[in-house]
């Protein structure tokens, strides 16, 4: 939140204790300026109360010093001069003035050979507030944000683990899934070899078959001749 000279003011309504008509005059609200000089706004920064401040001194000197009504009185402006001082102390610039009120102003530039000249008079106001207020604001702008960070780079590719991996992946496959892919025209070679393989085994169970049937009955056909013989003797 910004703030500025005029924010040091409260409109106030003045009655006319004759009975005319009321008006609305600033007043300087002293309680508001005395408390910047305390401690710190919780509001504003000690920069942009110090900004504020520099334009309310060094206006109403420049009033006071080209003939025009100053807004503030000489008790005033020794306040908000010393407030001034208290502010850019703790915002860390060097700032002091050689005067402490619009009487002494006018005494100083007196001295300064700037009694028929308002021109001098503004020179001399220049001198005294323009660094300081470049300083002041150069150390209220926020410092540039830093550069982001380069994305780091991604991780190198390890050939021999991307193989295995494929490999791994590539023996699940069935064979004739993998001869089809990888092989091409070797699929007939090993399909056939497969076929084969599994014609002898299909060979082998039913020689193995037979065999058991034909010793079963052999077996069977001797027990049948022993009964026989059995009966042929008792008879």
């Amino acid at each position: 939140m910004t703030i500025s000279s005029d924010d040091f003011f409260d409109l106030v309504v003045d009655e006319d204790v004759w009975g005319g008509p009321s008006r609305t005059v600033e007043t300087l609200n002293i309680g508001l300026l005395s408390s910047f000089g305390r401690a710190p706004d919780p509001e504003h920064t000690d920069p942009d109360v110090a900004v504020a401040l520099l334009d309310l001194v060094r206006d109403d000197l420049t009033r006071s010093g080209t003939g025009k009504d100053p807004r503030l009185s000489d008790t005033q402006m020794r306040l908000a001069i010393r407030t001034l001082n208290q502010v850019m102390a703790r915002a860390g610039q060097d700032f002091s003035l050689p005067f402490r009120d619009h009487a002494s102003w006018k005494e100083w530039w007196l001295r300064q050979g700037a009694k028929n000249s308002y021109q001098a008079r503004r020179n001399l106001l220049h001198d005294l507030f323009n660094a300081a207020t470049e300083n002041i604001e150069n150390a209220e702008a926020p410092a540039p944000a830093p550069a982001p960070a380069p994305a780091p780079a991604p991780a190198p590719t390890e050939p021999h683990l991307t193989a295995s991996a494929t490999d791994q992946h590539r023996d699940e496959l069935p064979v004739v899934q993998t001869t089809n892919h990888f092989y091409g025209p070797t699929q007939q070679v090993q399909t056939a070899d497969t076929a084969n393989m599994h014609a002898s085994e299909s060979e082998g169970s039913t020689g193995a078959r037979t065999t058991l049937i034909w010793t079963i009955v052999g077996s069977v056909a001797g027990v049948i001749s022993m009964v026989l013989a059995y009966l042929q003797v008792r008879g």
